[in-house]
């Protein structure tokens, strides 16, 4: 299928917005500094869009398959894993050794045990992470699996079923309704917040492919929900740009007008943007310390500049590893 690139620029307003945050509102939290630019709400609303485009595409690649059973998702796990994996391994070695040379990260750093389980693994619960923002990444390996369990399910209506199962499950879960027992812990790991957001997205692909009116209740009830716990303006805004963007209807002109979404930059910051994700945190906070004091704007920029270049890099030698082994 032909890739969307308006959908690739607006993940690229994303990560920057989301990038912004880290460097301004949050940094200001961890370290107790002042950045006179603020962008609040980049964290959760676009760490949370994030989570509801990856179910959306993910909800693709489970639909479009042609053969279901134990060995396909076996092999679709395995692959998801492994199409992550490289990215994130250059994104532990660097981040390890840039931050230890920069130092000044206070509780941040982690020992030599913990990096090397970073270094192994990507879901590592309970053991710290390198990098804050890798929390991200082991979510979505985590909830990919979860989902990954659809390919047990031969036909489609029950596949679309088992999504309704999993979202009851995890809001259950969310709203803690049942009471506290062992295994209703172990539950609440895998059924988090995160993974309603994934599968709003997959219901959302439904709906958008889908002729009957009917596959929109879901959704959109999800998203209104998500929409009043996180954020009643901004979450609904970029649902609807999504939404427009996806299903390429008229009022899509107005974006291709106005060259946002489909302009160079943002472009090309959308396909990398997973990897400036990966990357930007710890190292930017480190760079950010030590410039601080000479400038906040010139701390920022550098960190962002910096990170991008690192991401690129990333890019360029996951790039050159052959598609037969990815």
């Amino acid at each position: 299928m032909k890739k969307n690139l308006l959908i690739e620029g607006f993940r690229g307003v994303l990560i920057l917005w989301i990038i912004l945050f880290h460097y301004t509102t949050r940094f200001g939290e961890l370290f107790g500094k002042t950045i006179n630019c603020g962008f609040p709400n980049g964290g959760e609303v676009g760490v949370t869009m994030f989570f509801i485009l990856s179910g959306c595409f993910f909800a693709r690649s489970v639909l479009d398959e042609k053969r279901y059973g134990l060995k396909e998702f076996v092999y679709f796990s395995i692959n998801k894993y492994w199409r992550l994996y490289p990215a994130y391994l250059l994104s532990v070695i660097l981040i390890y050794f840039i931050t230890a040379y920069l130092g000044g990260l206070e509780n941040r750093e982690v020992d030599v045990e913990t990096f090397l389980i970073n270094l192994f693994l990507i879901y590592h619960p309970s053991i710290d992470y390198v990098d804050g923002a890798h929390w991200f990444i082991a979510a979505l390996i985590k909830i990919q699996i979860i989902c990954a369990t659809l390919l047990l399910v031969r036909k489609r209506r029950n596949l679309i079923l088992n999504i309704f199962a999993m979202i009851t499950i995890s809001i259950i879960l969310f709203l803690k309704i049942l009471p506290c027992f062992f295994l209703n812990n172990i539950l609440r790991v895998l059924f988090d917040s995160s993974l309603i957001s994934f599968l709003c997205g997959m219901l959302f692909y439904i709906a958008l492919n889908e002729r009957e009116k009917k596959y929109w209740i879901f959704p959109i009830i999800l998203g209104g929900a998500l929409s009043i716990k996180i954020h009643l303006f901004l979450l609904p805004l970029y649902l609807g740009i999504f939404m427009i963007l996806y299903s390429k209807n008229k009022y899509v002109l107005l974006f291709e007008k106005i060259h946002l979404f489909n302009s160079n930059i943002f472009l090309f910051i959308g396909r990398i943007s997973f990897l400036w994700y990966l990357i930007h945190q710890n190292i930017g906070y480190a760079l950010m310390l030590k410039i601080y004091p000479i400038s906040e704007f010139l701390a920022v920029l550098l960190a962002l500049i910096t990170t991008f270049l690192i991401a690129v890099l990333i890019n360029y030698c996951v790039s050159r590893i052959p598609q037969k082994i990815l």
